[in-house]
């Protein structure tokens, strides 16, 4: 689009000697670019963070207390928040909250366990290590599963 309105702006200029002023066209298209590099470099940062602490995070099991949904993706995946309460190895308890994404065959109840890795210099940084799980027949009865 850009081109083309250089384009134009060209025509203007040398076949009829009307000259364009097309700031503001600039502006909003240079606005506009900003927004999406932005936008996508802070989801590549996000993403990296994630599977960053996949790797290095600390290993512990979880119980999901809380679930909202937040997003249903067309690929058949939702995007949900989940405030779990985290069992270090240690056996210390704490909470945390992270955003995960799940296929929708797949979403976790209410009181199923998942496996979840922390970060050691902040304990509230957690991301979700596979699938979640009823957890010793304590399923809330809600799934619809068999």
């Amino acid at each position: 689009m850009l081109i083309i309105q250089l384009a134009y702006n060209c025509h203007m200029e040398n076949c009829t000697g009307f000259k364009t002023d097309n700031t503001p066209f600039y502006f909003l298209v240079g606005s506009v670019v900003c927004a999406v590099l932005f936008v996508c470099m802070a989801e590549a940062v996000t993403t990296l963070q994630k599977r960053k602490l996949l790797q290095r995070g600390i290993a512990a099991g979880a119980e999901i207390k809380k679930v909202t949904s937040r997003k249903v993706h067309k690929d058949g995946t939702v995007e949900v928040g989940l405030k779990l309460e985290v069992t270090a190895p240690d056996g210390e308890v704490f909470e945390a909250q992270t955003d995960e994404e799940f296929p929708i065959t797949e979403l976790p109840q209410i009181g199923w366990s998942i496996n979840v890795r922390y970060s050691a210099k902040d304990r509230h940084r957690v991301a979700a290590d596979g699938a979640a799980s009823p957890s010793d027949g304590k399923d809330s009865g809600d799934s619809g599963r068999p």
